[in-house]
């Protein structure tokens, strides 16, 4: 099996309790749409910051263009919101937990996709006009580029 099948069989289970959050949250209404931005970026942020002091630029050489924390904060800050500031020091990653990290945020972006729709869609200039988070990548092949690089890793 190819690590991205291993990866997606290991997440599956927190994968499936996610989306049904985010489906309870009501993101086409702008409370639910500020909460789960609020959850996102918390999450996000932590990631990030443990991926960079792991030394993910080395790994992937356009992490710069596929980071999306600045992205967050700008759709946060267009919906009158700080950003949260991760709790605690960045734990630093091992190279096989550095792709297991990545996988769940390229994989996001997928996700994102019909989140973006839904967003989109939504009735409210404040959830249409901060949409730069979920529709960050868009267009590019961010997703699988890294799939090759993840199916071209040794360490896992």
């Amino acid at each position: 099996m190819t690590s991205r099948f291993v990866l997606r069989n290991a997440t599956h289970a927190a994968h499936a309790r996610l989306d049904a959050k985010v489906e309870k949250a009501g993101i086409d209404a702008v409370e639910g749409y500020r909460a789960f931005l609020l959850a996102s970026a918390s999450a996000l942020r932590r990631v990030e910051a443990a991926l960079e002091a792991s030394g993910v630029g080395a790994v992937l050489t356009d992490w710069p263009e596929r980071k999306r924390s600045p992205v967050i904060a700008a759709d946060l800050a267009g919906l009158g919101l700080e950003t949260p500031t991760p709790e605690g020091p960045a734990k630093l990653f091992s190279r096989a937990e550095m792709f297991g990290a990545l996988y769940v945020l390229e994989g996001s972006r997928l996700g994102a996709r019909v989140l973006l729709k839904r967003a989109r869609d939504a009735e409210n200039d404040l959830i249409t006009n901060n949409t730069r988070y979920l529709s960050h990548g868009e267009g590019s092949r961010l997703w699988p580029t890294f799939v090759d690089l993840l199916e071209n890793e040794q360490a896992i």
